[in-house]
């Protein structure tokens, strides 16, 4: 998908025609991706508020594609949002993305791809680091899938608890040692982290793991992953993948969503002024 999101996006770039060019995105706002009778009601209602009857006689044979494929051919599972391009002769590109963009609809004497690109940076990849006391998880996430994964295991922390004894000094020796192989151990991932993460072009990161853990995690992140780290979640690492994935993309669809909101505006009085 990244490969021919990217592509398009650059074709739609470098376009050129005499003709006017429609540009119109459809997308949901949500936890749920949106359903093909959602995007066929935006469809119908942005049409009829941003454009005047004559431009929706002029691309009434683009919306006919448009209508055709959002009922015959888009997998709404696996979307957030859908733009369309097309001039009625030359062109017809379709980007599908799982990130929430706000819709638009626009005529221009080319694609518009502000609100495509800028939401497209937003969601670049992210890092996701899960830690307990003897395993680390890590994996990179890119539009809304796992790009890259790496394991680390070691046997430095005890496992089980030392016996009490009553005699002074022994169970506060007891607790250094544990506390020193912790910090080894967590020292060892905070390394693993920061080399996974080398020439990676990523835009913030996740800790996942066990509670007790994270702050201690948090506090021998060394720098820049340690600016970079925006969420946390409590989870055991022997769940399946795709759970803790789950997880993970509820704190970047939260993170996202402030961001959207904070240019929808931006986006629709853009889309008011060429329409």
């Amino acid at each position: 998908m990244t490969a021919d999101f990217e592509k398009i996006v650059t074709d739609l770039q470098k376009y050129s025609s005499p003709l006017p060019v429609l540009s119109l995105c459809l997308g949901k706002e949500g936890v749920n991706a949106p359903s093909s009778q959602d995007l066929l009601t935006l469809f119908h209602s942005i049409k009829h508020q941003k454009l005047l009857l004559v431009q929706e006689k002029e691309f009434k044979e683009s919306f006919v594609k448009i209508e055709r494929y959002i009922t015959e051919t888009i997998d709404t599972d696996k979307i957030r949002s859908v733009a369309f391009y097309s001039n009625n002769k030359d062109l017809w590109k379709i980007l599908e993305m799982e990130f929430f963009i706000p819709p638009f609809c626009v005529i221009a004497d080319k694609p518009y791809l502000a609100s495509v690109e800028r939401g497209h940076a937003h969601h670049e990849r992210y890092l996701v680091l899960l830690v307990d006391h003897e395993k680390a998880r890590l994996f990179s996430v890119h539009l809304g899938q796992i790009e890259e994964q790496k394991s680390f295991f070691d046997n430095l922390v005890p496992h089980k608890e030392w016996p009490r004894h009553e005699f002074s000094g022994r169970t506060a020796k007891m607790a250094r040692y544990f506390e020193d192989q912790l910090r080894q151990h967590l020292e060892a991932i905070a390394q693993m982290t920061k080399k996974f993460a080398q020439d990676k072009n990523y835009n913030f990161i996740i800790l996942g793991g066990h509670e007790e853990l994270l702050p201690k995690m948090k506090a021998l992140l060394p720098y820049p992953l340690n600016r970079h780290l925006v969420g946390e979640f409590v989870t055991e690492l022997n769940l399946p993948l795709n759970d803790i994935f789950l997880q993970t993309k509820k704190i970047a669809f939260n993170l996202n969503q402030k961001i959207a909101r904070t240019e929808k505006n931006y986006f629709d009085i853009t889309s008011k002024k060429t329409s």
